[in-house]
């Protein structure tokens, strides 16, 4: 018998994929033109995030955050050939600040600073594709984000250990998404 720990990290990965479906699908229609270093950054970053929830005990609840790990790869190939190619300094500067979390973790012993390294670099990470997706807001997959809250909302009670490296990722994650989901559509409607 499944404790619901498992059947609620379980449902959460399910989620989590069927959130990058779309996504993969419109990129490559040409309707969907993600920036490659956020999916770069938020791969190395997720990969981060999940290996930090696993070493706090946080068990089912952090399966699927190594969702984006291996999509956020996918998706950054894709984007080469598919997405955005404008690349900046600050692109550059982010992609550098997620490798500087995981030497701050290494030099501190302590995933917690790692986490809070993460969350503000998953924040600059959204700046290229919230920008872009503020001038074109049709070419992102506004239920990929959608999908992604649900996904960790419904992380948050498969966690089985409660702690700031367990919770906090997940929390930013949804208000991050909800602010950026919210912004396509008021921008949409706007546009039309």
């Amino acid at each position: 018998m499944y404790d619901y720990h498992t059947v609620l990290g379980a449902l959460a990965l399910i989620v989590g994929v069927t959130g990058y479906i779309p996504y993969i699908r419109d990129t490559l229609k040409g309707t969907t033109k993600p920036h490659p270093f956020t999916y770069l950054i938020w791969a190395l970053i997720g990969g981060i995030t999940f290996v930090a929830q696993i070493v706090n005990s946080a068990g089912p609840g952090a399966w699927a955050m190594g969702v984006p790990v291996i999509f956020g790869i996918v998706i950054a190939v894709l984007s080469i050939q598919k997405g955005e190619r404008a690349l900046t300094k600050s692109d550059w500067l982010c992609l550098a600040g997620a490798l500087v979390a995981i030497v701050v973790w290494q030099l501190t012993n302590d995933a917690f600073y790692a986490v809070l390294i993460v969350m503000v670099i998953n924040t600059l990470a959204f700046i290229p594709t919230f920008g872009k997706a503020y001038r074109k807001p049709h070419e992102e997959t506004a239920s990929s984000y959608a999908l992604g809250v649900l996904r960790s909302c419904i992380s948050i009670p498969a966690l089985v250990a409660f702690n700031a490296v367990t919770l906090l990722p997940l929390v930013h994650h949804i208000l991050i998404n909800v602010v950026f989901v919210a912004m396509l559509l008021i921008r949409r409607r706007n546009l039309e």
